[in-house]
């Protein structure tokens, strides 16, 4: 956040806007920087040496490697002996679609506020393995989204209450680690138009 981004973002907190109507951030935690409990916890599962892995990240996307050499760094002392493989975004695509990868780090946004269901459906769709690329089917997980719809009004406090729920079960399980919430990382004048803005926060001038 300080140095890729210079401080224009914000600690990821669970998967919706908490500026949100009938939001309820209760138990939701910002992640912590904790290498000795990781090094504990790899002890306890008989883990010996570094664990060895790569990050995938697209050539197209700069900051994402920017981000990946952080995590190179930091991930050191908690245990883990980081590789990173920056790839055209057409490889990228491929491997990401096909599960070649260890951990593949990106860029995306949730950019519809009113339906906090869609926000926490997005990366993990019901049976769908393309779009939901970590796995996560977890029935609890749906079930509170589900309860959520049934509530009416998504932004009312009893759908909050149950997009709480949904989100308190994401986080015990963590299927993706979200890092921050990025501001809009370009500047324009007013009289630029023409310009695709998309949601993985880029400018894609091959639309315009």
């Amino acid at each position: 956040i300080d140095q890729v981004y210079k401080g224009r973002a914000k600690p990821a907190i669970g998967l919706l806007d908490p500026g949100s109507p009938g939001y309820d951030g209760t138990g939701l935690l910002e992640q912590k920087y904790d290498p000795a409990k990781s090094k504990e916890l790899l002890a306890k599962a008989g883990v010996s040496g570094p664990v060895k892995y790569e990050i995938l990240a697209s050539s197209a996307v700069p900051d994402m490697e920017e981000m990946a050499v952080q995590i190179q760094s930091y991930a050191k002392d908690a245990g883990f002996d980081v590789t990173i493989a920056v790839v055209p975004p057409a490889t990228f695509v491929e491997r990401n679609s096909s599960g070649q990868w260890d951990v593949r780090i990106y860029r995306d946004m949730s950019v519809s506020y009113e339906s906090p269901p869609y926000s926490l459906l997005l990366a993990f769709p019901k049976d769908n393995p393309i779009r939901n690329t970590s796995g996560f089917n977890e029935p609890s997980y749906y079930a509170a989204v589900d309860a959520g719809v049934a509530a009416g009004d998504s932004l009312s406090d009893a759908a909050g209450a149950q997009w709480n729920k949904a989100q308190l079960i994401w986080q015990d399980y963590r299927p993706q680690i979200q890092v921050a919430k990025v501001e809009p990382l370009m500047v324009l004048t007013k009289g630029v138009e023409g310009f695709v803005h998309r949601t993985d926060n880029v400018l894609d001038f091959s639309m315009m």
